[in-house]
């Protein structure tokens, strides 16, 4: 793609014009909107860019290792984005990097199966994603803005015997929506966020199939 529309209270903008002509995935709005990481998909690998939302705005690589880059979430301020990156070995690991590229990348989560990120809380305190664990995707949370990183440890969200992928915070922070092929086929569900006896349950709020979930930004 070099181009496309996205709807606003303003009506269409094209976006992405900036980029090169070649495939890209994985498009991460900025809080504020002013630019868009995407992964760009070049011969065997691909990187991340950011790309002003300006109609012929610039796009600034933002990645540089070898392997693949993909999965970028914006913290909410907009400083941080955290993304998965393989290094080439095939097995990801969770990396973050100052959005205005004047800052290297850190390793936050390595561990000996893939995984990806999907969202950032709006307190900034935690982290989702989605890990292959044993073959099968489940809902993970890391812990964000601890003073001390031997702080950060992962946990699970949800594990079931089927694959639960794609998870979103609601804006609120009360609700989280993501996938599941529990019925034999993939549909999204929302439950409470955080795990608590006090608020269990969930609902399925797709009935022909569904992936990635998005929420508005007023949660309804």
């Amino acid at each position: 793609w070099q181009g496309w529309s996205v709807r606003t209270d303003g009506g269409d903008r094209t976006l992405l014009t900036a980029i090169p002509e070649r495939e890209v995935n994985f498009l991460a709005i900025s809080p504020d909107g002013s630019r868009v990481a995407v992964q760009q998909l070049s011969g065997s690998g691909s990187d991340l860019w950011l790309v002003d939302t300006t109609p012929g705005g610039k796009a600034d690589r933002f990645t540089f290792v070898p392997g693949n880059e993909l999965a970028p979430v914006w913290s909410p301020d907009g400083t941080q984005i955290i993304y998965t990156a393989d290094g080439g070995t095939g097995s990801s690991n969770l990396f973050q990097k100052p959005s205005n590229l004047a800052g290297n990348e850190v390793e936050i989560l390595k561990s000996a199966v893939s995984k990806a990120p999907t969202d950032w809380s709006r307190d900034g305190k935690t982290l989702l994603y989605h890990d292959a664990g044993d073959g099968r995707p489940d809902l993970w949370t890391l812990p964000m803005g601890l003073t001390k990183e031997s702080d950060r440890k992962p946990e699970v969200f949800l594990k079931t015997a089927s694959d639960e992928r794609y998870g979103k915070l609601s804006p609120d922070g009360r609700w989280i929506a993501y996938n599941s092929n529990a019925t034999g086929r993939h549909e999204i569900y929302v439950r409470p966020f955080p795990n608590s006896p006090d608020r269990t349950g969930q609902w399925m709020v797709s009935n022909s199939g569904g992936i990635e979930p998005l929420w508005r930004r007023d949660g309804k």
